[in-house]
């Protein structure tokens, strides 16, 4: 999955450990909801519209999300697929999750090249929130930033991003 996601990098597993450590660290006294299962993964055990309470402007429970196409900042074809696989590879992770309906990757497809801003996006796929980002690569650095926006409000409920510098692991 790995070599059809990101072809010619190196992902590694503990990158995904490291964001977990991040977003635990941000849920601060919520940060046990996320569990650590031996030899599978990661489990969020947690009702999802009482986490976003502590962080959202009220009433932003989250039912269903969107992960749009991020954007690729260079614009090479290479940096087109590292992007959407990006994106792919997070609605394929988040849809394990049962509390949220996450939409499939069919349905972002054509918003490839969109213009309108993430709200409109949101609203158009029926989201309460939505996960957007960008990926720009630039010789052996990668640089992801990713913002989850609440789609009512265009409000950002969290932001982040995230270098790689040496082999452009991701």
């Amino acid at each position: 999955m790995f070599a059809q996601l990101w072809p010619g990098l190196v992902v590694e597993e503990n990158s995904l450990a490291r964001v977990i450590s991040d977003l635990r660290k941000a849920l601060g006294e919520s940060a046990n909801c996320i569990v650590t299962v031996a030899r599978r993964g990661y489990r969020l055990d947690a009702d999802v519209r009482k986490l976003s309470r502590g962080t959202a402007p009220a009433g932003t429970g989250c039912k269903a999300l969107a992960v749009l196409p991020f954007s690729a900042i260079g614009g090479t074809e290479d940096d087109k697929r590292l992007s959407f696989g990006m994106a792919d590879a997070l609605i394929t992770r988040l849809s394990r999750i049962k509390e949220i309906a996450v939409r499939p990757t069919t349905s972002i497809t054509r918003y490839l090249d969109a213009t309108q801003s993430p709200g409109e996006l949101g609203r158009e796929l029926r989201a309460d929130v939505v996960l957007c980002g960008s990926v720009r690569r630039s010789a052996a650095q990668v640089r992801v930033t990713v913002q989850l926006i609440d789609v009512a409000t265009e409000a950002a409920l969290w932001a982040d991003k995230f270098d790689e510098i040496g082999r452009a692991h991701v």
